[in-house]
């Protein structure tokens, strides 16, 4: 392995850390090969190297942070709440004509204010738990959502397009759809809670050595 110490860089063994010139074919402190006979890294080296680096440790977060970072988080956030966009135009379209320019502004807000708050979790796991759960209480709802928004605003439903007088007849379907992601996102929420105790248990514990 190659190390910064201040004043360059300084090659070492990946096995036993004994500094080496980098022009050795093996080190002379563990007998560690370097070279196969193709000149390519040898087996044994290579796995040094893997077990120096601890790829255990990859699935992890750094040490002394707990969690992902706030750009990922945000990403996660927008690609769980991106089917919010289309499902919110069109239980708002069910209840009342919308121009092209408010049906857009709309969805955009369905999708970028919930992926903003929903960002905030450390885990990303529980950022798509969240998602789910949200998403699947949207789409239950929907049917009686409309129902309510047309009685509220005195929409005849002969004059709008999306679902028409047929809300009861569409309402099993939402409600089976919805009821699923929602199951779906307690079991990914469960997971997601069980990994970060796990996170915060190993921060506690410190880094290993």
């Amino acid at each position: 392995m190659a190390d910064d110490d201040g004043d360059g860089f300084r090659a070492t063994c990946p096995r036993c850390d004994a500094e080496i010139t980098g022009e050795e074919t093996a080190c002379p402190e563990c007998d560690l090969t370097f070279l196969d006979e193709d000149d390519g890294l040898s087996d044994e080296a290579v796995q040094a190297m893997l077990d120096d680096v601890d790829v255990d440790d990859l699935d992890s977060p750094a040490p002394g942070r707990i969690g992902a970072p706030a750009t990922v988080r945000l990403f996660v956030g927008l690609a769980i709440t991106a089917p919010l966009a289309p499902l919110v135009v069109f239980v708002a379209l069910a209840v009342v004509p919308l121009p092209t320019w408010a049906a857009v502004a709309l969805g955009t807000a369905a999708w970028t204010l919930p992926g903003y708050l929903l960002a905030r979790p450390l885990v990303p796991t529980q950022i798509v738990a969240n998602g789910l759960l949200l998403v699947g209480v949207v789409l239950s709802t929907t049917p009686l959502t409309v129902t309510a928004g047309r009685a509220l605003v005195g929409t005849d439903a002969s004059d709008v397009g999306a679902l028409g007088a047929n809300v009861a007849d569409a309402g099993p379907l939402f409600l089976t759809f919805g009821l699923v992601v929602l199951v779906v996102g307690a079991v990914v929420r469960r997971h997601a809670l069980s990994t970060r105790a796990r996170w915060e248990r190993d921060a506690a514990e410190g880094p290993r050595e």
